[in-house]
């Protein structure tokens, strides 16, 4: 829910946590724009991502110098973060990805922007697990990412559906920088909104920068962690409680869904 315009507007997450909201305006050009415009999505298919997050992930990646990515999703935004570093130099891509077979022609191009970026795809499933925000489905690739790490700059956009993204920062967190940033997609909707509530919750480290729940007509958070990767976590009681009903909630909107009673899974 959204209170007031602009920048003095306020977001409510749940449990009547409030954040300001923040826009991040991508209207006007940006040298690294004409970098990833040619690999911009074209607006034909619903699944990848906004034009205005393509620019952003260019401009992250050109302003903040990142380096090494990961995403939790792979597909155009591969290709938009491969061709923004190899304009900066190269680096190295790591996607976790449920269906590589989707992505794969996309990734064939990801592959051909040159050599300087070392781009790697990864088959991953996600599979119900416990952290310091609860239960949660993450996926098991503490040894990738421990080979891939650490990492300056983490795009959230998957798991999709019932599985919640959640268990992204949990499985990421022993693999940032100090300063690295994590741009959650789709932060409008009700299952990323608590995401965002447990993860702010849970770890001090973990700063917002900005929210803008009308970005790309999805949303979109941008967070920094500052600090050491193995600094403290609390412990919120209703981050944990709210994590056991969600999957109980998803579970049950899941069986709804494959018997025809409702007709979208998210």
């Amino acid at each position: 829910m959204q209170r007031g315009s602009g920048r003095d507007a306020v977001v409510r997450l749940p449990w009547h946590v409030e954040v300001a909201h923040r826009p991040l305006p991508v209207a006007a050009e940006h040298p690294s724009d004409a970098v990833v415009t040619p690999v911009l999505p074209d607006g034909s298919s619903p699944w990848p991502i906004s034009v205005d997050l393509g620019l952003l992930l260019g401009r992250l990646v050109a302003e903040h110098d990142r380096r090494s990515v990961l995403e939790f999703g792979a597909g155009r935004s591969s290709l938009v973060v491969a061709t923004a570093m190899a304009a900066q130099g190269g680096g190295a891509l790591t996607s976790l990805e449920q269906d590589v077979t989707w992505c794969a022609e996309l990734w064939t191009q990801v592959e051909a922007v040159g050599s300087d970026v070392d781009a790697e795809l990864a088959p991953v499933t996600p599979r119900l697990g416990w952290s310091p925000i609860g239960l949660h489905h993450r996926y098991e690739v503490h040894d990738l990412l421990t080979r891939r790490g650490p990492f300056d700059l983490v795009v959230v956009d998957a798991p999709q559906y019932w599985f919640g993204r959640g268990g992204a920062l949990p499985t990421v967190r022993p693999h940032l920088t100090d300063g690295a940033l994590v741009v959650l997609d789709d932060a409008a909707r009700k299952g990323e909104r608590w995401a965002l509530y447990r993860w702010l919750r849970t770890y001090p480290r973990l700063e917002l920068l900005a929210y803008d729940a009308s970005f790309g007509g999805r949303g979109v958070a941008l967070l920094r962690w500052n600090g050491p990767v193995d600094a403290a976590h609390r412990f919120s009681l209703l981050g944990v409680v709210s994590t056991v009903t969600d999957r109980l909630y998803s579970v049950l909107r899941r069986a709804l869904v494959r018997v025809g009673v409702l007709s979208q899974p998210d």
